[in-house]
């Protein structure tokens, strides 16, 4: 190898690790444009990351491109076909300038043209330059540029975007709303029109994208410090306070509220002023139902109040639940005070074959759900310092099956509209029993458990069935609780047993000789005292 190749190789390494080092070399430029660009490569990095790249053919949209309405600018990228006489197509790029570089015709002004505008420009200019051919322009992917976001977000910066976005996008990206921040004032400054602002809470309620509109280059937006409120009450989806926005109305806070309920009355709304000044409270009625017919609506100002009043028992859901052993169990609607209780087991598909009416029941539920203040205080107080009166009310209420109705369901369906076909009230519950041919046995017995039921046996032939009583047996306590009822009954030849039917037998109390000795000996020892005493004042 001679010296001039020699050297050549040299240069051409040289050369090679120069570029190298260049690429690798950090960006040095000016320090505040680097850190206004820092939101913009973070969002770079961080679309890469996640595999999605803002500036190709899919990029994200929430509706279809219109030709006639989407505007180019540079940074735009599409697709001229051409079709005929000559078949090819070219993919360009809108430079900054505005314009469209297409081979063999020049640079063609297209900026702010609609897409269809600029095919039809194109078509005109290219015509001599591809005679027979038909043209036309596609749009392949969506320019990216700078939008600025500024005031009470959590990341104010500087932020790629696309005409495919909208400013609560933006507002995103750079973290979203502080906690002070105003949903309803966002300022969207734009080159060349007036600062407008945009109400982000509406369209978060409404979806009408009018209230968050699209980006477009060189956008500033800036999100301000919430503001005064109004508030909206009664018969509205969505109660409460509302952020204050001029030139809110009646209409318009409503709408923010979620709009009227079904029972709203719409005749007269209380709108209640709060002047600035000293001057008292202004409380006026509105009808909105004139507001909605004549398309008007009347302004409101910060701090008022609005009140729609709800229509009172509109439409209420009156009902009943069905349990147990009926066809089709569940909530029937009722007429409260007119439908019977036949009429809902009737619905209900009548009881199965199972069923026992013995013992079912109806609950009044709205009447078991209001506090029996006697009993609650004698239950926080001990016995011992309970009345006798006091000890028997408490003992039969904790005994008792409160807020059922004391009829018989089967005498119910046996005669309809009869005194024990009672009307049913909203929120009544009906249970109906399955049948159950057996006796239970609890207690001081020697096999407490469950014993087939023989129609027309007494108590104590249960008690046989079960083993007898064990010898620590209080006979004389032994007593029946009736399944339907709950009461305890003492057993008597009159007694008629029913399946179902718990007997039970008590153990008896245990005895304490030498307690009860030693009062015995105090009692004793009293009498004799007091004999000793009247003798000695006798004698």
């Amino acid at each position: 190898m001679n010296r001039r190749n020699i050297l050549t190789l040299l240069s051409l390494t040289a050369l090679f690790f120069s570029t190298r080092i260049t690429a690798l070399t950090p960006w040095a430029g000016d320090e505040e444009e680097r850190q206004d660009m820092a939101p913009v490569s973070e969002e770079r990095d961080r679309t890469a990351q996640q595999g999605v790249s803002r500036a190709v053919s899919g990029t994200p949209l929430d509706m279809r491109v219109d030709r006639e309405k989407y505007r180019l600018d540079p940074g735009d990228r599409v697709l001229v076909s051409l079709w005929g006489a000559t078949n090819k197509s070219f993919e360009l790029v809108v430079t900054p300038e505005g314009d469209l570089l297409v081979p063999a015709v020049g640079p063609v002004a297209v900026a702010r043209l609609s897409l269809a505008e600029a095919e039809r420009t194109l078509a005109r200019q290219a015509a001599n330059a591809y005679r027979n051919t038909r043209i036309t322009l596609s749009l392949v992917a969506l320019r990216e540029f700078r939008v600025h976001v500024a005031g009470t977000v959590k990341r104010p910066g500087t932020y790629l975007g696309t005409p495919a976005d909208r400013v609560s996008s933006v507002i995103r990206l750079a973290g979203g709303f502080a906690d002070s921040a105003s949903m309803r004032r966002v300022q969207l400054r734009r080159a060349g029109l007036p600062p407008r602002l945009i109400d982000l809470q509406m369209f978060s309620v409404t979806g009408d994208t009018t209230d968050n509109p699209s980006l477009e280059m060189g956008d500033v937006i800036t999100v301000p410090v919430r503001g005064d409120s109004v508030s909206v009450w009664g018969a509205v989806r969505k109660p409460g306070g509302y952020e204050y926005r001029p030139g809110d109305t009646v209409l318009r806070l409503i709408r923010l509220a979620g709009g009227l309920r079904d029972d709203a009355q719409t005749a007269e709304v209380e709108w209640s002023s709060f002047p600035v000044d000293s001057a008292p409270t202004v409380v006026n009625k509105v009808r909105l139902d004139r507001l909605f017919a004549a398309g008007s609506d009347t302004v409101v100002r910060p701090g008022d109040r609005l009140m729609v009043y709800p229509v009172a028992e509109w439409r209420r859901r009156q009902s009943v639940t069905v349990e147990g052993e009926v066809r089709f169990p569940g909530e029937y609607s009722i007429i409260e005070g007119k439908t019977r209780i036949s009429d809902v087991i009737a619905r209900a598909g009548g009881p199965t074959r199972s069923a026992s009416l013995v013992g079912s029941r109806i609950l009044r539920r709205r009447v078991q759900a209001e506090p029996d203040q006697e009993f609650l205080r004698l239950s926080r107080m001990p016995v011992a310092d309970m009345k006798r009166e006091e000890y028997a009310y408490f003992k039969a209420r904790s005994r008792e099956l409160r807020g059922y109705l004391s009829i018989d369901v089967g005498t119910a369906l046996e005669s309809p509209g009869g005194v024990d076909d009672a009307p049913l009230v909203d929120g009544d519950l009906i249970v109906i029993n399955r049948a159950r041919a057996t006796i239970e046995v609890a207690g001081q017995v020697r096999r407490p458990g469950l014993i087939e039921f023989d129609e027309g046996r007494s108590t104590q032939f249960y008690i046989d069935q079960a083993g007898g009583v064990l010898s620590n047996a209080h006979r004389r306590g032994i007593r029946v609780i009736k399944q339907g009822t709950g009461l305890w009954v003492k057993p008597s030849q009159d007694l008629r047993l029913e399946p179902g039917d718990t007997i039970f037998v008590p153990e008896k109390e245990s005895i304490e000789w030498w307690e009860l000795f030693k009062e015995g000996l105090l009692v004793v020892s009293q009498i004799a005292t007091t004999v000793f005493i009247i003798q000695s004042v006798v004698h």
